[in-house]
């Protein structure tokens, strides 16, 4: 293993600052801890705040603003006299609160169809009652302090129930380095069915802090590009984020790094809650809808929440890059331990897309699966596809092949199985059950396609939904009452025509891991993409009696998968639980792919699609650039073809060293990335550019784009442009 001294002497001479940096990875996060008081905290209040002095190094200081003798909410919070939260109006918590009304299961599925028929509205569903609810501002009089658990309590009493501000000093690791700060937590008492919180915090940053994103939207032409913040912006470009889940595939938590130092915030526990930023005057105004439910005293709290911030100088870009990615792995590490569930590491994927993807099949088109009758196994797509294309897919280093459309769907179907009122015609992405499509040979031609991909080393990997179904599916049609409702009291279908939201909760996960468990055992598929893990498989059912996102019921389903034997994995927009996927017209990545960490997704421009040096540096961050059509892949020239295969197989070969990231670069230069293993040696560099790499003496360096052993005299590699080096000492 190098010494610290060996890590300290690896600094590229292009770039000794980031290098700095590099002795942060020497050691792994330890958890996340509550500070324990060496000398009590010290407690003033005054006319216009409560302000606690958490001793220690550093000192720790919040403030929670009052007003007319009434407390308004969390206002400040200072870190070794840095500012990390700070408003000089404290926006008051709100809580909504379900205050009447009542939504009836449907017991007749036919019944409520014909009634939709009747209406004529193909995209709505008929109400079944309504709730209402109502917003309770969480402002109320100040009625004392006291200490309890380790936390000072601050006594709220609301015009109905009360309230009580938790606030405890906290301290977590990131890589060897200490972030300090503290805890809040909000619980209520006799408040109602309150079923969610609204929390803005102020969040400080200074002129040239880096706000990093994985966001993934279509629509935002910024969706791939790091903000670097100031206190004058644009007024045409103002800084603001749109609503998104805080546990997205976005990220999981809010980070800061620049001339300051490191702010980080997230949830004690993973948590389905919709965030949005704006930015007002120096402050970024973070919003927060958080669910909560009563906890087993009857009590309704928010998950804690974490401030967090360590003294630092990441004004250059790359160093703010590094300890996003540490800060990343220490969040979503701790996440996927709570939950019990493994990460999954992204592979080069061949991403099959729909029937009518065009170029893609072999006349095979949705009109054809239509009429056609169940075929032989010899005469099915399937068996013909695992014939034509797993064998190439083999040869370009493919590592799991992903099928869309296999299930058993509307298509499948004639119109006379169709139920009246369903609106159901030839949608491919409309579930019954969780069959393979009979049509495509069923799970024995899947069965084949199994066996002779792993014959070749390649895992298989199908679309399936594990919170929406087809209105025409069996499942629906037998348990009518396991789907969701919105507040309206109508069936969640978001717009869908022919696809309703079921419930978790309600029976529907163990439906799941039953028909999973037999799936598996049939055909010993790898994988899963799940379709809309954030949408249907994080809605709520607002006709439950405590009405809260089903994303820890869709966990749950996934760490019962990975026990069945399930190992590849992967989430639309749902990052830290399973591999992110997928996104497509993302044209601002180029150039950025350091962002797309953990992460699937494609270039929908034909052109850029397949751009090689783009994919070198996606594959290099640990996110994959899939594959979408072979016969576009063929058809691209033969170098470019090439140096991607040749980059795929490059990576399979070193991913199992790939476990910290080191991003490397000069200016605005984006050089290469490093990577560390397990036990922190420097065994991998995938190199962009020409610059001079130190080495330890004697070390054994291989170069996989082109498979030379290299013997290097002195103590640096000269990297070159487009290559992968492992380096043994």
């Amino acid at each position: 293993m190098f010494n610290p001294a060996q890590r300290q002497e690896l600094r590229p001479h292009s770039n000794p600052a980031i290098w700095a940096v590099i002795c942060l990875l020497l050691a792994a996060g330890c958890s996340t801890t509550a500070v324990h008081y060496r000398q009590c905290p010290q407690v003033s209040v005054s006319s216009n705040a409560i302000k606690l002095h958490f001793p220690g190094d550093p000192a720790v200081e919040a403030s929670v603003a009052i007003e007319n003798g009434e407390v308004l909410g969390l206002s400040q919070i200072f870190v070794d006299g840095c500012e990390v939260l700070d408003s000089p109006h404290p926006a008051v918590p709100v809580a909504r609160a379900i205050t009447g009304g009542s939504i009836e299961p449907v017991r007749d599925l036919d019944a409520y169809l014909a009634e939709r028929q009747r209406v004529g509205d193909q995209h709505t569903f008929p109400s079944r009652g309504a709730l209402s609810t109502t917003d309770i501002p969480l402002r109320g009089r100040y009625a004392g302090w006291r200490r309890c658990r380790g936390a000072v309590v601050l006594d709220v009493a609301l015009p109905r129930g009360r309230a009580e501000w938790w606030l405890r000093p906290a301290s977590t690791r990131v890589y060897n380095q200490t972030y300090s700060g503290v805890i809040w937590q909000l619980r209520l008492y006799d408040v109602g069915r309150v079923y969610e919180v609204d929390v803005e915090e102020p969040v400080v940053f200074a002129e040239g802090d880096w706000r990093f994103q994985q966001r993934g939207s279509q629509s935002d032409d910024k969706n791939e590009e790091e903000f670097q913040l100031s206190l004058q912006p644009d007024p045409k470009q103002p800084y603001s984020i749109s609503k998104r889940k805080y546990g997205a595939r976005q990220q999981p938590f809010f980070f800061l790094g620049g001339t300051r130092g490191s702010t980080l915030s997230y949830f004690d526990r993973l948590t389905c809650a919709d965030v949005e930023e704006s930015q007002k005057e120096g402050r970024i105004a973070l919003r927060s809808t958080i669910p909560v439910r009563p906890d087993e005293t009857g009590s309704i709290a928010t998950p804690a929440k974490l401030w967090v911030f360590r003294r630092a100088d990441l004004s250059d870009k790359w160093a703010a890059v590094n300890e996003w990615t540490w800060a990343y792995d220490r969040v979503v590490g701790d996440l996927q331990a709570q939950a019990g569930v493994k990460p999954v590491d992204p592979l080069p994927t061949l991403f099959h897309q729909q029937f009518d993807t065009p170029g893609l099949e072999f006349g095979f088109t949705p009109a054809l699966r239509k009429q056609m009758p169940p075929p032989s196994l010899e005469e099915s797509w399937l068996y013909r596809f695992t014939n034509e294309v797993v064998p190439k897919a083999a040869s370009w280093g493919i590592g799991v092949i992903e099928l869309r459309a296999v299930l058993d769907t509307d298509i499948d179907h004639g119109e006379a199985e169709y139920p009246a009122g369903s609106f159901a015609a030839d949608s491919v992405c409309s579930p019954w059950g969780l069959r393979i499509s009979p049509k495509l040979a069923g799970e024995e031609g899947l069965a084949y396609l199994v066996e002779q991909a792993h014959a070749r080393g390649i895992q298989i990997a199908i679309w399936s939904a594990p919170a929406h179904q087809s209105v025409c599916s069996p499942v629906v049609r037998a348990h009518p009452d396991w789907l969701m409702f919105d507040a309206s009291g109508r069936a969640i279908n978001r717009g869908y025509v022919t696809l309703v939201g079921m419930d978790l909760a309600a029976g529907f996960r163990e439906f799941l891991e039953g028909a999973y468990r037999d799936l598996h055992t049939r055909t010993g598929v790898d994988g899963v993409w799940a379709d809309s893990y954030c949408a249907f498989g994080a809605d709520r059912d607002m006709s439950d009696a405590v009405p809260y996102p089903q994303l820890d019921q869709a966990v749950m389903l996934q760490r019962a998968m990975q026990r069945m034997g399930y190992t590849y994995l992967m989430r639309e927009d749902c990052g830290p639980i399973g591999l992110s996927s997928r996104s497509s017209g993302l044209e601002g990545v180029l150039g950025h792919e350091y962002l797309r960490y953990y992460f699937l997704y494609n270039h929908q421009d034909p052109t850029k699609r397949y751009d090689p040096e783009s994919y070198f540096r996606s594959l290099a961050s640990k996110g994959v650039m899939d594959i979408r059509v072979p016969s576009e892949f063929e058809a691209l020239p033969n170098e470019a073809r090439d140096m991607i295969v040749r980059t795929n197989f490059a990576y399979r070969e070193v991913l199992p060293l790939m476990k910290r990231r080191i991003v490397l670069g000069n200016g605005n230069t984006w050089q290469g990335v490093a990577w560390a293993d397990q036990r922190d040696h420097m065994r991998v560099l995938f190199s962009f550019d020409a610059f001079d790499w130190p080495i330890p003496s004697g070390a054994r360096v291989r170069e996989l784009m082109t498979g030379e052993t290299l013997t290097i005299p002195g103590s640096h590699l000269h990297a070159q442009p487009w290559r992968v080096y492992t380096i043994s000492p």
